[in-house]
């Protein structure tokens, strides 16, 4: 018997879901580190796993991170200082045996997405949904 064949969608709202399961599957194995706590509360609430605010100094979350000694994914901001502070950070990281991952915030710089907190707002509003989008 032949498979019907997946209706047409909205090929970057299908990124976006791909996107967010991987995150979230990742999130159960990795450190998720992000710059704000906005971008803290709206991972959480979304259901993302092990989401670590770095706070400044850098240090302070470094040698905290470093103890911990799980992988990390980097999810900066990426405006002009967020990808400034990413690499520098994830250098730091790298030095210290941390591996680090920063292929998500790939899909934030495709979809010319800046702030980490806007990006479940940015699909939902792709995807045409009439909801209530929350306000963080």
């Amino acid at each position: 018997m032949a498979r019907k064949p997946k209706p047409a969608g909205d090929s970057k709202t299908d990124k976006f879901i791909d996107w967010s399961n991987h995150l979230i599957n990742a999130s159960r194995k990795r450190l998720i580190l992000v710059s704000k706590k906005k971008d803290l509360d709206v991972l959480k609430t979304f259901g993302v796993h092990h989401v670590y605010w770095v706070k400044k100094p850098l240090y302070k979350a470094l040698d905290a991170i470093v103890e911990i000694n799980k992988d990390c994914i980097l999810l900066f901001d990426t405006g002009k200082a967020g990808n400034e502070i990413a690499e520098k950070f994830k250098t730091l990281l790298e030095q210290n045996g941390v591996k680090v991952s920063a292929g998500y915030r790939k899909y934030l710089l495709v979809e010319h997405i800046q702030d980490v907190s806007n990006v479940f707002k940015h699909a939902m509003r792709r995807a045409g949904t009439d909801r209530k989008i929350p306000k963080f």
